[in-house]
């Protein structure tokens, strides 16, 4: 078994479809069918029921994927050890997020830290938190960053800051009576008035979006909801455009919003309507002294960015 075989059957167990996997992994699906028929012959069984979709693993596939996490853990380990005693002189970090999360992220805290580490490669792996869950337990990564809860003993968990969400609307609404409340960044208004008002929100299986729930519920609001979206950009331009309402989380329009945009407002929410951004790591396991140094490095740039 090499790291390759090792690597890419942990992808087929972790999408459950050969065809995905292989979109993830950036090669084609006759390649990674012929991969695992390799080493499927070579181990003399199956390691997929096929007949099934999503491909459960076989009693020996499950044998298969906790001893292939062992051995890519074990050599991340070795690896991270080596990387020390060269003193960063050639080391790497293979960390994980969202696509969206690593737009944000990584442009305000890599300029930083290249300067500072340029011998040091970053490698990212952005999927979905399930995906990096899997991942990052099995020893393929070192680092993920997300807002979502990841409930594993086997993880560790660093929150880095806290971000609240706003109500955006459009720009001639006219609120009741709006305060200003310690700990928030902008006004906020009594939102039952916001009864049955047209809003554009994120697709239920957002954690924005169960947020959003959670405040119609708290505020006692039927909303009209006319469309439900997967894109951030979206949800502002419908509301920028005097089409509709939303929620939407600060950092990103942070620095549109403090040069002033006429043509949409926002307010705070009065309540504890947050969501935490934190790193997840393994532990009981060796962690190299680049990984604590991405995670000083990240939490000070935060901390002057957000």
């Amino acid at each position: 078994m090499n790291d390759r075989q090792l690597k890419y059957i942990l992808a087929i167990a972790a999408e459950g479809n050969i065809t995905a996997a292989a979109q993830k992994l950036y090669i084609s699906q006759p390649s990674l069918s012929y991969l695992l028929a390799h080493v499927e012959e070579e181990l003399g069984v199956k390691l997929f029921d096929r007949t099934i979709s999503p491909m459960p693993l076989t009693y020996a596939g499950e044998c298969y994927i906790e001893a292939a996490k062992k051995i890519l853990g074990v050599q991340n380990e070795l690896q991270n050890q080596i990387d020390d005693i060269l003193d960063y002189r050639k080391s790497r970090l293979i960390i994980g997020c969202s696509s969206r999360l690593s737009s944000l992220l990584l442009p305000a805290v890599l300029p930083e830290f290249i300067k500072k580490h340029p011998n040091v490669q970053i490698k990212l792996y952005e999927e979905s938190v399930t995906v990096l869950e899997e991942l990052l337990a099995a020893g393929v990564l070192e680092l993920v960053f997300t807002t979502s809860d990841i409930d594993n003993n086997s993880l560790g968990r660093i929150p880095l800051y806290m971000e609240e969400m706003l109500l955006f609307t459009p720009a001639d609404f006219v609120p009741p009576e709006t305060i200003k409340k310690d700990g928030l960044y902008f006004p906020v208004f009594d939102l039952s008035c916001l009864e049955g008002r047209p809003f554009v929100l994120y697709k239920h299986k957002h954690q924005i979006r169960k947020m959003a729930n959670q405040i119609f519920t708290d505020f006692n609001i039927r909303p009209n909801i006319i469309l439900e979206t997967d894109n951030w950009e979206t949800c502002y331009s419908m509301a920028e455009e005097g089409l509709a309402f939303t929620f939407l989380p600060f950092t990103p329009f942070k620095k549109v919003l403090m040069k002033g945009d006429e043509r949409i407002k926002y307010y705070s929410v009065d309540g504890n309507y947050c969501r935490q951004l934190a790193v997840y790591y393994r532990q009981n396991t060796y962690h190299h002294k680049i990984i604590e140094t991405f995670i000083d490095t990240t939490k000070t740039i935060l901390n002057s960015y957000i």
